[in-house]
């Protein structure tokens, strides 16, 4: 199990930890039995038996060192573990390309990060006791080797079955796992769903009803899979119970018929052994099975959000250098780009281009055309977020990578997400911030203090003009929005195209902007209008 290969970690001096730990455990399990049958054969004869309490001493003190060693180990590797895990997972977030990203699921990732880890770390109290009940097991049949191999024999076969009643139900039980972690991760969009949409649920009965049926449904589908995963697990501990009883009847009633020279109370102990051995896998190895999924989980997702369009890398070692972001006024153009959206349930992806346009340094263009246009995929392709198909895009005549073309750029998109502070621009001049959110219209509703904004609790377009600050702070020669007008008021509409865009035709930046705004079309340089993915005017 992958669980386990975490908890004992790749170190050698972890693993001989854990060997050390490991002969203790076996030796104090092995032999905490016999000592108490013992122990209680003399005293109900009324023999003394000092030794017996000293080697029982000795085996407490042994258990007792052994099983916090353990817990500790397990614990220290589990969250080094998870650390890294989520580093990796995080990277390869921030190394996926957009389209990726939106393919993986923002509930997956985010329940990969939050979700998974906490459940790794749930089994690491379990993977300890489990740890134990193995030494338990080894020294016990070590010990019972000794009396009687046919007491070794009963125990070995009745462990065979636990074990393989097991492995038999845990791809079942995985599998029903995965497919409810799924249905989990669509729960957890229709609850966000529900609170974020409580306004429009509320407004439309009907509405309201579907998406109360749709979610009830997958709530349904999810208990399904979880209840099937336990009526296996449960067939299971059926299965190993009966095997656990039949061989403690063996032990006590039938062993002693053909080893009549073994002590009754030896046998008792076998079966108490047998009892203690049986349950505590029967109780611990089921738990960890959602442990084991998490890891699953978060692995299957840091493999698809590999980008889409990556080209394998050259054989050789070393890699180009990114060329120097552009900080100057420079034509941007599109030489035949083209994008393939993927497929999805048997319905072809919506495909872009191919596309041949050219942007002249300080100008403005609007781009216009309907819904699934297109539009809005050209300013990701102009950002950097998508890798085109075909085609190249150029800055200055030079072809520029995604990664390249992204540090050239500054997009606010009609859905922006705001931080509360300005990354990579720590040292920004507080006044001349606040000055910019002042004519924003916003430096009333929050400042910039101490590298952050005092609040990012705004509206859709004040977190746009919000947005727009961030970007003048930026100062790149190109300039991309989408729809940013079209949740500002009339009066703040006009001046963001009377006199901020003018200001920035002025300054030289390239401005390429999506809008709807028919009134104020005569404020671009030219107007280009999107059909289908195709430039049609």
């Amino acid at each position: 199990m992958r669980v386990l290969r975490l908890a004992f970690g790749p170190e050698r001096a972890h693993v001989l930890g854990i060997g050390v730990v490991g002969g203790a455990l076996m030796m104090s399990f092995g032999f905490e039995g016999p000592i108490l049958a013992k122990g209680v054969a003399a005293a109900s004869l009324g023999v003394d038996r000092p030794d017996l309490a000293f080697g029982l001493l000795a085996v407490t003190v042994a258990y007792v060192w052994a099983g916090i060693s353990t817990v500790r180990r397990v614990t220290e590797n589990l969250l080094l573990a998870v650390m890294l895990g989520r580093r990796r997972l995080i990277e390869a977030t921030l190394r996926s390309d957009l389209a990726t990203m939106e393919q993986a699921g923002a509930e997956n990732v985010l329940a990969a990060l939050t979700v998974a880890p906490d459940d790794i770390i749930a089994t690491a109290p379990l993977l300890a006791r489990g740890f134990r009940t193995g030494c338990y097991m080894i020294g016990t049949l070590v010990v019972l080797a000794s009396l009687a191999w046919q007491l070794f024999a009963v125990m070995a076969g009745v462990l065979t079955i636990i074990f393989s009643t097991l492995a038999l139900n845990h791809r079942a039980v995985m599998g029903a796992l995965s497919e409810a972690g799924e249905l989990e991760a669509g729960m957890r969009q229709d609850l966000r769903a529900l609170v974020l949409g409580f306004k429009e649920l509320r407004l439309n009965a009907a509405r309201r009803r579907l998406f109360l049926t749709g979610l009830h449904q997958r709530a349904n589908a999810m208990l399904a899979a979880i209840a099937y995963a336990n009526r296996r697990q449960t067939i299971g501990f059926v299965l190993q119970a009966s095997a656990t009883l039949a061989a403690s009847g063996m032990c006590i009633f039938v062993v002693p018929n053909l080893l009549p020279d073994v002590d009754p109370v030896t046998m008792i102990t076998a079966a108490v052994l047998m009892s203690n051995i049986s349950f505590g896998l029967v109780r611990d190895i089921p738990l960890l099975a959602r442990g084991e999924a998490a890891i699953g989980d978060m692995e299957r997702l840091h493999t698809a959000l590999r980008p889409m369009n990556a080209v394998p890398p050259p054989t050789i070692v070393e890699q180009p250098p990114l060329k120097t972001p552009t900080r100057e006024a420079a034509p941007l153009s599109l030489d035949g780009v083209c994008y393939q959206y993927p497929d999805q349930d048997d319905e072809r992806g919506f495909a872009f281009g191919p596309v041949s346009i050219d942007f002249p340094p300080g100008t403005i263009t609007f781009v216009l055309g309907g819904n699934s246009t297109g539009k809005t995929t050209l300013m990701k392709l102009l950002a950097g977020l998508y890798t085109p198909s075909l085609g190249d895009i150029r800055l200055g005549g030079v072809d520029f990578s995604p990664a390249e073309l992204r540090e050239s750029v500054s997009a606010i998109f009609a859905d922006p997400y705001i931080f509360d502070r300005l990354y990579g621009w720590s040292d920004a001049d507080p006044d001349m911030v606040n000055a910019l959110l002042d004519d924003m219209g916003i430096g009333g509703r929050l400042r910039f203090v101490e590298g952050r904004f005092t609040s990012i609790d705004l509206s859709t377009g004040q977190r746009k003009r919000l947005a727009w600050v961030v970007a003048m702070i930026e100062a790149r020669p190109i300039l991309l929005l989408d729809q940013w007008a079209a949740d500002q008021d009339p009066e703040f509409r006009e001046h963001f195209y009377r006199v901020m865009l003018p200001a920035l035709r002025a300054a030289g930046r390239t401005v390429i902007a999506v809008t709807n705004d028919d009134r104020y079309y005569d404020a671009a340089d030219r107007l280009i209008r999107f059909d289908d993915g195709l430039v049609v005017g």
